[in-house]
Formats: structure tokens, sequence, C-alpha cells
């Protein structure tokens, strides 16, 4: 009968997110295509959080008088700790009981998301005030959780983000 079949629900890609809003209002105005993207990228796949950013992004717009929102805009706007608030329960799962873990989580992603692909080395200087095993226990439970891809070059490992 299909009672208790089970569906999972995919999280929208980026572009699919972008297309979805372009296709609504019939361009990216007031959003520079890169803006939109980077809140659809922000908003990782979940449609409500788009909806969200895009509001907080409007608001500021109208507060700020300017014309359109830039990609620097966004990064503005979009707080780190609006990231963190939003991802928590997600993250509550990888790191149940290390509040700050979670919180250099979301700085790890975001700032892959804005440099690319980092060496191990970096990321524990920049990220984890230079802990080396607190980073790599960290980086280890965000690769097997899918958030980040880890890959040996020489002695240093590379991370990328998922």
């Amino acid at each position: 009968m299909g009672k208790f079949d089970v569906y999972e629900i995919k999280p929208f890609t980026p572009k699919m997110l972008t297309e979805f809003y372009e296709a609504i209002f019939g361009s990216s105005f007031p959003f520079t295509e890169e803006a939109l993207r980077e809140i659809a990228v922000l908003s990782r796949g979940v449609f409500r959080r788009f909806k969200k950013y895009i509001r907080i992004c409007l608001d500021s717009l109208l507060q700020s008088g300017l014309n359109i929102i830039t990609l620097e805009n966004v990064r503005q706007w979009i707080t780190l700790d609006q990231l963190v608030k939003d991802m928590e329960l997600e993250l509550m799962t990888i790191f149940p009981k290390e509040r700050e873990h979670r919180i250099l989580s979301v700085k790890l992603l975001r700032l892959l998301r804005e440099k690319g692909p980092l060496t191990q080395s970096q990321i524990t200087k920049e990220i984890f005030d230079g802990a080396a095993m607190k980073a790599s226990r960290g980086l280890g439970k965000l690769e097997a959780w899918g958030y980040i891809k880890r890959e040996r070059k020489g002695k240093d490992k590379i991370v990328y983000p998922s």
C-alpha cells in the first residue's frame, strides 16, 4: 500500500536554486549572478535557507540605498553568526558536545569556498590556531560526513570543499 515507503528528498543544487529564482523573476536582478550563486551555495541546497538569505540581502539593500547586490555585499550581510546558527542542527550530529568545532567547521567551509583548496597545514594555522591534532580530528569528521575531501600530495594533504 506504500504507507511505509521512505522517500529521501535530496538538497537542491546551487544551479537549480538560481534557475528557480531567475524563472520566477525573469533575471537575477537585483543580485549580480555571482551574488545569487553565492546565496545558493550558502544555503547548502535548503530552499528555506535560500529564501531567508535572499530576504536578508533585500532588507539590507533597502537600508543601504544601493541599487544592486554584489558578491561582497552577500559576504558582508550573511554573517558567520547567521551561518553557524543555520548549520547548528546539521553539525550537532557530527560534533554533539563541541560547539567550538561547529563554529570552526563553518569558518573552514567559508574559507574553502572563498579561497579554494588549501593544504591541511594552512587550515591548521588559519582556523585551528596551530592545533594540529584538533585540526586533524575535526577535518577527519567533516570528511567522513562528506563536507570536505582530502587528498595526499607529497607530505601534506590538500583539502577541497565537497
